[in-house]
């Protein structure tokens, strides 16, 4: 076997190419260079004695898909100002996100950590009588778990957020409708994950230079297929520079097309993809974007709906984070955003030829008929003009009255958006919200990793169960204490351990 090559790496942006063909043997390999997979890359570097890990990625760098800046809302999801989170849920979601921010407070140095986790406002806000009361409630079951969120109403929200609480931003009348909001101040609330994903690089290549490990980033190569050898080892070949990888164990994080390897190995054909694609739009003309908002503002989860509520982010990528509205969710027969050729993957995983796909979404769509003029009006918005038009109207303008009134404009950020990899289980005739996990025991040394949001923001909850079924199975070492010392996470403990792990 060829020995394993280091790529170079530019401590701004980590650059990891490769173009040598040939085999390469490693203990770990992982198909997907998002933060899922990186992430992993380096909790197994740093807390395991695994000796030698190989990351594959289809694109020329790593971080380049759904953890781009601008394929993703760039926020933390602690669920607490997601009205879609129960208690329960949001106790979850936060001690899953705070590993994240422990990473970057306890590893990132200052400037690393500034220019990839941000401290703003947040605020869910409440519109009307029902939804003033249902926030007041939420805050008193909640308090204790977020002793940081605040609660008020009416006008008191414009000391923070004047763009939601005036009808125009140019007079002094503040909106008619009774408000409330839950907020937060000066939280680390936004991430740029991509910028996230390259410190998840540099650190693996760093802990596994001290700790006399090895660890590739092999770019611009596909994964073509998976196999099992007769010794148990996991054989990948990849289609786009002939390389091949023999593994003692491979978790496969590449967002749908993780669905689409587990279907050629025969796994999981009771479910099936459904591409959801999101769009954004940016207050004000092009060229001129505006920032309205000083922090994030959420609407109030419509319970009958399927997708996140509507909400406003200063793009913390951007020259001046200007603010950005969605995303929409409109179906998207692709698994990436723009890119054509990913249409025939797409198809595969969609399964529409099979007809226990098409009954339970004929299902899903008989006992949630109001689905339908959802999926309507979310292609609307795809349609030029209409579509700015129509999102000014229904759902920005809630937020911010003066785009409903057409003061300010929304224009539609063309080249920005990425595809949520939305699960159908065809057996139990749902749809799977959230991160999902597939590991069939009789194929032990392979995991499935499916991340729509928040699997960003789990990224390390997810990483830390990967790792400790790895060592598992190969019969390898976690370092308990290590977690504890760097993350603050027990996972000895068997009751942090089911809170905690993805």
């Amino acid at each position: 076997m060829q020995e394993l090559i280091k790529s170079t790496c530019n401590e701004q942006l980590v650059t990891c190419h490769h173009t040598a063909r040939g085999s390469y043997r490693c203990d770990v390999a992982i198909v997907g260079g998002g933060i899922s997979g990186c992430s992993l890359a380096w909790v197994l570097t740093r807390f395991t004695d695994i000796n030698s890990v190989i990351v594959l990625e289809r694109h020329h760098n790593v971080g380049r898909v759904c953890s781009h800046a601008t394929s993703n809302s760039q926020t933390m999801h602690r669920g607490d100002i997601e009205t879609n989170y129960d208690l329960h849920k949001a106790r979850r979601a936060n001690s899953q996100a705070e590993l994240l921010r422990r990473f970057t407070v306890n590893v990132l140095d200052e400037t690393e950590r500034d220019s990839c986790i941000f401290r703003m406002s947040k605020l869910c806000l409440g519109i009307g009588e029902d939804e003033q009361e249902l926030l007041r409630r939420r805050y008193e079951s909640f308090k204790e778990e977020f002793p940081s969120m605040q609660f008020t109403e009416d006008k008191e929200i414009s000391r923070l957020e004047p763009a939601v609480v005036l009808e125009d931003l140019q007079g002094s009348k503040f909106r008619e409708e009774p408000l409330a909001a839950l907020f937060s101040e000066n939280e680390y609330a936004a991430v740029d994950y991509g910028e996230l994903t390259q410190s998840f690089v540099r650190h693996s290549r760093r802990d596994a230079l001290i700790r006399g490990k090895k660890i590739e980033f092999i770019t611009s190569t596909k994964v073509g297929s998976t196999m099992v050898s007769d010794n148990g080892d996991i054989i990948i070949r990849c289609s786009m520079n002939h390389v091949e990888v023999r593994a003692r164990f491979c978790i496969v994080s590449a967002g749908g097309y993780s669905l689409l390897l587990a279907h050629i190995l025969g796994l999981a054909k009771h479910l099936s993809l459904l591409p959801i694609a999101g769009s954004f739009f940016f207050a004000g003309s092009s060229g001129a974007y505006r920032r309205l908002l000083n922090g994030k503002v959420y609407a109030v989860q419509d319970p009958a709906l399927p997708f996140a509520a509507p909400h406003a982010d200063p793009d913390i990528a951007r020259l001046g984070h200007p603010t950005r509205f969605g995303p929409t969710a409109a179906f998207h027969p692709m698994m990436e955003r723009y890119l054509v050729e990913s249409l025939p993957d797409a198809l595969k995983t969609m399964q529409l030829t099979d007809p226990a796909t098409l009954a339970a979404i004929a299902d899903i769509l008989a006992d949630r008929p109001h689905l339908i003029g959802y999926a309507l009006a979310q292609m609307t918005y795809e349609v030029p003009l209409l579509g700015e038009q129509q999102y000014a109207i229904n759902e920005a303008g809630r937020l911010v009255p003066a785009i409903a009134r057409g003061t300010i404009r929304l224009t539609p950020a063309y080249g920005l958006g990425g595809v949520r990899p939305q699960l159908l289980d065809t057996e139990r005739k749902v749809l799977l919200m959230g991160a999902g996990k597939i590991v069939d025991p009789g194929m032990p040394s392979m995991i499935f990793n499916i991340t729509p949001s928040p699997g960003a923001t789990v990224c390390l909850a997810s990483a830390l169960s990967d790792a400790l079924r790895v060592c598992a199975h190969l019969g390898a070492e976690f370092d308990h204490e290590g977690a504890m010392a760097t993350l603050a996470v027990d996972l000895s403990d068997p009751c942090i351990a089911e809170l905690v792990l993805a």
